[in-house]
């Protein structure tokens, strides 16, 4: 579902680790159409970022509050601003390789609630031409390396997000080497809240589930990543609830104990029967599935004309193996 995204007003630091030091910015940007097309393309990258995870923390967290104080005039917007840039600075000096970035703190507007934003961009190591002079005045071409901050249509790495409306914080998280093994750092040494499982976790659950006890009690002939498909996609183009607890019963409503089964595990691994999530992924993507066979041969297709064998047709063939003979094919091309 598409959400309406308004900018308000950014202020950026810049913590730069490779020299000790933080630049602190004492003003609001200027938000003019230009710069505004690269930050409201970052705010998308943020709340549609596939990994955004809800903390559960307290309505007393120093981030609500201090979230909650940033609205109450520009100084202490900025001064706010400043102390957490300072707090991460600190945390970030003491894990190997952690990238000089700019860190923005944006004040905003998602589907009319209010919101905090803090967004760090890691710089990326690009090649560039360096053109010198020698001694005797001879022109030298070298290659050479520098930092660049990404651009716009890359994906946000790390982020906070406080929405003031609701007092929940969520978390973008980029892993790091700490302690000789790359893990999480944001809100086990930061925000030390308690991760709420996001919406890819639960379709990820729900996949594994209902495939799971599916090819366990053969319910539908193996069928039952493909009826998954189209059940999502049936869902998000008309605009119904994808409630994950609801979409498995419905996938085996052929075998009661298969059925309950899945929804019991399901349960135990932190769904509830009235949970709803959200679809992210491409439409078309999901409307298609792709077959692959003990001989290494792939199929791509439509997930309604299998399913409802539209041109495409499914025999077990007596000595157990499988034919798929397909229809009414007028052109074909090799890729």
């Amino acid at each position: 579902m598409e959400k309406t995204i308004i900018c308000n007003r950014i202020v950026i630091h810049m913590m730069d680790f490779e020299h000790n030091q933080i630049q602190h910015s004492n003003a609001f940007i200027d938000l003019n159409p230009t710069s505004l097309e690269y930050y409201d393309k970052k705010l998308e990258k943020v709340f549609y970022h596939p990994n955004l995870k809800e903390i559960e923390v307290g309505n007393f967290h120093v981030m609500l509050l201090r979230a909650k104080g940033m609205l109450e005039d520009e100084q202490n917007f900025i001064a706010q601003s400043k102390i957490t840039t300072q707090e991460l600075f600190d945390l970030g000096r003491l894990i190997q390789d952690m990238p000089n970035c700019n860190i923005l703190f944006v004040d905003c507007k998602v589907d009319g609630m209010q919101h905090i934003v803090i967004m760090k961009l890691n710089y990326k190591i690009a090649a560039c031409n360096i053109i010198e002079e020698d001694q005797e005045g001879n022109q030298i071409i070298r290659i050479s390396q520098k930092q660049m901050l990404p651009s716009k249509s890359q994906g946000v790495e790390e982020a906070i997000i406080v929405n003031l409306d609701t007092n929940q914080l969520f978390l973008i998280e980029k892993k790091f080497l700490i302690d000789g093994r790359n893990d999480f750092y944001l809100n086990q040494q930061y925000i030390k809240g308690q991760p709420k499982m996001n919406d890819t976790e639960k379709i990820k659950i729900l996949t594994r589930s209902v495939s799971q006890f599916d090819h366990r009690y053969h319910v539908n002939d193996m069928e039952a990543s493909a009826l998954l498909k189209q059940a999502l996609t049936d869902c998000v183009v008309s605009n119904k609830e994808v409630k994950p607890i609801q979409i498995a019963e419905k996938i085996l409503e052929r075998d009661y104990q298969a059925q309950e089964e899945c929804t019991e595990k399901m349960r135990d691994l932190g769904i509830n029967d009235q949970d709803i999530v959200e679809v992210n992924d491409d439409i078309e993507k999901m409307s298609r599935l792709k077959i692959v066979t003990d001989t290494d041969v792939e199929i791509r297709m439509d997930v309604n004309d299998y399913l409802q064998q539209t041109n495409v047709e499914k025999k077990t063939n007596q000595d157990g193996t499988i034919s798929l003979i397909f229809h009414n094919i007028r052109e074909m091309s090799v890729k």
